[in-house]
């Protein structure tokens, strides 16, 4: 386990099982600002995302008549991450492809996680490279679970998540699994979208596609706000467990979960980035308290 820390924030980091955030501690009011799991939601806290977001229609897919199959969220949650950087204030981890992942995922690559602490804010910037000599195809995206507010019959009324004005987007329709995408609403404004139980035992996850979104801010029923700014993204996902636990995942993503019509080789995903041997690609969010 990695750890940063400034005089606000202490941040925790599991890099020997995907480079994901376990702890973000504000030292000045001493609260543990970041989900810890309880028995009957999610065991998990972070996910980085690579080189899938979601999941895939049956789990397989399909490289040059070649099929291949990845779990939930692609590979970099399964794998050790190595450490290319530590500093007081910040971590940058590194997850490169090997012959396993390759067996896998058949693109040599470089995916870069980098956490810094400003004050009380904290930056977590990805980067992907392709080393590759072919053009390749890939999702990325953050699942970071914050703490809201949860009452003694585990709703969460009066959590919000806040829009700027004239913010548009379109929601993604589900199919009754909530794993796979089946078409797309009208585009609407956002402004203020309330989080309780009911909207996510109807809807599962809330994707959106969002048209260069910069920021929202989460706002807990005691007040407290968790602004968000993002770089680069083109989804927004907000989820949590539709029966209990005190978090709220709010997700940017570059891509989609499969289409339920979707077919199997892997070029065709409709969401997927390219990107061109030895190019690079960044994303990057920043949550500040």
């Amino acid at each position: 386990m990695l750890s940063i820390e400034n005089d606000f924030l202490r941040i925790s980091i599991n890099d020997s099982l995907g480079g994901s955030l376990t702890s973000i501690f504000d030292k000045t009011t001493n609260e543990e600002l970041q989900y810890q799991p309880v028995e009957g939601s999610w065991n998990g806290q972070d996910v980085v995302i690579f080189p899938f977001v979601a999941r895939l229609l049956n789990g397989t897919y399909s490289v040059e008549g070649k099929e291949y199959s990845m779990k939930n969220h692609g590979l970099a949650r399964y794998n050790s991450f190595k450490v290319a950087k530590a500093e007081k204030n910040v971590i940058e981890l590194e997850f490169a492809s090997s012959g396993e992942t390759l067996k896998l995922y058949p693109w040599n690559f470089l995916l870069k996680v980098k956490y810094t602490l400003e004050d009380r804010s904290l930056k977590v910037a990805y980067s992907v490279t392709n080393k590759d000599e072919k053009e390749m195809y890939f999702g990325l995206g953050g699942h970071p679970a914050l703490r809201i507010d949860e009452d003694e019959n585990n709703e969460i009324l009066g959590n919000y998540v806040l829009f700027p004005s004239n913010t548009k987007a379109t929601l993604m329709e589900l199919d009754p699994t909530f794993s796979f995408i089946t078409g797309e609403e009208e585009e609407k404004v956002l402004g203020i979208l309330e989080v309780n139980r009911r909207t996510f035992q109807e809807k599962g996850t809330l994707m959106y596609k969002v048209n260069d979104l910069k920021e929202c801010t989460l706002v807990r029923k005691n007040g407290r706000k968790i602004k968000y700014s993002f770089s680069n993204i083109d989804f927004l996902a907000i989820w949590t467990n539709p029966s209990k636990g005190d978090y709220l995942c709010v997700e940017p993503w570059t891509s989609l979960p499969d289409y339920l019509d979707s077919d199997k080789e892997f070029k065709n995903k409709k969401t997927l980035k390219r990107l061109a041997s030895n190019n690079t690609f960044e994303m990057s969010y920043m949550m500040s308290f």
